[in-house]
């Protein structure tokens, strides 16, 4: 046997429950289970994507790597600002990849997230910015609609007769419909991480359609086609379509500044009489850009096609009934994943091979409360038909593993399948900020615009500005602080938590805050160094502070006009964003049917067969995979090898 390698596939969200419930289903899982090693893993809070695939990689703990969220809050910075964390400048602990290099192994990380910028001399990286990239991601998925199509916020288009079109195939009715591409936040990556350019929008730009749709009646029975065309010609149209039909990518200098991106479109719907249309665009890529060395990326688009990070977020079908588009959406970012892992790994010399797919992080946020019986969403009668959606996004997930597996792995590959979190269910939204009004130590004025209030700096002895965290604004540590350091500051700490343990649902007289302590008293946690708020704080399964400490507070949707009413009334709300969330929560939550819990399963030479724990920490995933390797742990590793996977 050689020299032992390593392939390590993240799975974004993926949780122990749904691996226990779905097992019979899963036989790349149950391979693991019966022959390799297999336990329910703690995260390293906070409890969400960006903090512990770092976490993973590093084998330190979040106070060490400092990646805090998705917005860390840096000392000597307003606690107005915060600063994006898919950013490896931000990060304060080796990578696994870095302490492998520096051993002389080479590595490729295939949509690992923190990737960039790069930290890697001699090795592949494609995509790893972000859950959706900020600098390749030219367009938003987009659901184009007509009037009589009612369900999607946006994307709504004016169906015409058609005309001036030429070279159009034989018809007898044709209506048409301007396409525009809306733009996105340009960003570039510069030696203090990523960096906004403002906002670029195609149809601000350019009056004229990017594309057309052509609705036509080929056979004078009803309209059954639709026909996609940069220009009002037939001869160029790029898809043309029935209902259900997908097309070929479309490559094209579509993007900002005419940039070349590739995406997809879907006919969903299409009334004979043409009244009802609904064509679904996938999210739009760059085609190039998002690898190292940039050959790369042009190898991928010829040997596997284009890669497009978020695939899985499809955005515009939030309609019921839609469900099947975002399972389409995933499988085809699965597929994507296993042949590109399939050819870097043929073509490319590789001692470690990185790969993380979102696609199990998505249905938590949109199904799981659908599924959970002590949730108010709760849907008894519907509760089949998304745990068969869940079922079928593992099985996903399942497939893809088995497939790297056969492409990749060889007889000295210790192949590990891990996840980041997992999630509970969310019926309720607090607002925390609210409980801080009511006890004086935060507050909010006026903007001018009727029900829109900001944070008064000037007033606020404290200010949410992160995920589970509350700063004090501190003089000499924060600008414009006002909270004298010492026994002033203690007081202030003391109030903060008295506050939040004092919340209670108005409709069942549950506190919702399951932990709320000192920075000092967190430190099992992890919670810890300069990067992490004074007072740390989780909620429990049900209930969500997202978003927690907004710098703006719009009170029109909610129908009250002054904030103080607000927070007399509770601050509470229903959660319509999300059904399901991991980062408010403690790691180790628990429902009757899920649980915050991430996923650790090993196999290969040197991990003991049939080997089950009650738990690990995700700090020592790093550590026991670089034992069996033979190699040093990163730098900064804190994590321990665990006995149980090692024969």
């Amino acid at each position: 046997m050689g020299k032992p390698k390593l392939i390590l596939i993240g799975l974004d969200g993926a949780m122990p429950d749904m691996i226990d419930r779905f097992l019979p289903d899963l036989p790349t899982f149950r391979r693991f289970v019966e022959h390799g090693f297999f336990a329910p893993a703690w995260s390293s809070p906070c409890c969400d994507t960006p903090t512990n695939w770092t976490t993973i990689v590093t084998g330190s703990w979040t106070g060490t790597h400092g990646i805090t969220s998705f917005n860390t809050h840096l000392p000597g910075t307003s606690l107005a600002s915060g600063e994006w964390t898919f950013n490896s400048h931000l990060c304060k602990s080796e990578y696994l990849w870095q302490a492998a290099e520096r051993q002389g192994l080479k590595s490729i990380l295939l949509n690992y997230p923190t990737a960039f910028p790069i930290t890697l001399k001699d090795g592949i990286v494609v995509g790893g910015d972000g859950l959706i990239s900020r600098q390749w991601t030219c367009f938003s998925p987009l659901c184009y609609h007509s009037a009589a199509a009612a369900g999607e916020r946006q994307g709504l288009v004016e169906l015409v007769p058609a005309n001036g079109w030429s070279n159009l195939p034989s018809h007898q009715h044709a209506l048409e419909a301007a396409l525009y591409l809306s733009g996105g936040r340009r960003a570039v990556w510069d030696q203090a991480g990523l960096r906004s350019e403002g906002e670029a929008s195609v149809e601000d730009s350019d009056p004229d359609p990017d594309l057309y749709a052509l609705l036509l009646d080929t056979t004078g029975e009803g309209f059954d086609q639709v026909v996609v065309s940069p220009k009002k010609n037939g001869a160029q149209a790029v898809a043309a379509l029935a209902v259900g039909e997908v097309s070929d990518w479309i490559i094209g200098p579509y993007g900002k500044e005419g940039e070349e991106c590739a995406f997809r479109f879907r006919l969903l719907e299409l009334s004979g009489d043409g009244t009802t249309f609904r064509l679904y665009r996938t999210i739009a890529g760059r085609t190039s850009g998002w690898a190292y060395p940039p050959e790369v990326a042009q190898e991928l688009m010829e040997s596997v096609g284009p890669f497009v990070e978020g695939a899985e977020f499809a955005g515009g079908v939030e309609r019921s009934g839609d469900e099947w588009v975002h399972l389409e959406q995933m499988e085809l970012q699965a597929d994507w994943m296993v042949r590109a892992a399939g050819y870097l790994v043929s073509n490319h010399e590789c001692d470690m091979l990185l790969a993380q797919l979102h696609t199990t992080d998505g249905p938590n946020h949109s199904w799981l409360a659908y599924v959970t019986p002590e949730s108010r969403k709760y849907y008894a009668d519907r509760a089949d038909f998304y745990w068969d959606l869940f079922r079928r996004n593992y099985q996903l997930c399942d497939r893809m593993v088995g497939r790297i597996m056969e492409s990749c792995a060889g007889p000295d590959t210790v192949v590990a399948i891990v996840s980041d979190h997992g999630a509970v269910h969310t019926d309720q939204v607090v607002w925390t900020a609210g409980a801080l009004m009511r006890e004086g130590l935060m507050a909010y004025k006026p903007t001018g615009t009727p029900g829109v209030f900001e944070i008064d700096e000037a007033r606020s002895e404290v200010r949410p500005t992160n995920v589970n965290y509350i700063w004090v604004n501190l003089k000499g540590r924060e600008e414009g602080g006002i909270v004298e350091p010492g026994a002033e500051y203690e007081d202030v700490c003391n109030r903060v938590i008295q506050s939040l343990y004092a919340l209670r649902d108005p409709e069942t007289g549950v506190c919702p805050v399951a932990m709320a302590v000192r920075r000092e008293d967190a430190e099992q946690l992890g919670q810890y160094g300069d990067r992490v708020g004074d007072i740390v704080y989780y909620m429990k399964p049900g209930y969500t502070d997202y978003p927690c400490g907004n710098p703006t507070l719009d009170l029109n949707a909610y129908g009250f006009a002054d904030p103080i009413d607000y927070v007399m009334r509770g601050g509470f709300a229903e959660a319509k964003q999300h059904n399901g969330l991991h980062h408010s929560h403690l790691p180790y939550a628990r429902s009757s049917v899920a649980s915050n819990r991430a996923i650790f399963l090993a196999m290969g030479p040197g991990v003991r067969e049939g080997s089950h724990i009650d738990h690990v920490n995700l700090v020592d995933v790093a550590p026991t995979l670089c034992h069996l390797l033979g190699m040093q742990p990163p730098a900064q590793s804190e994590g321990r090898i665990v006995p149980d996977v090692l024969r």
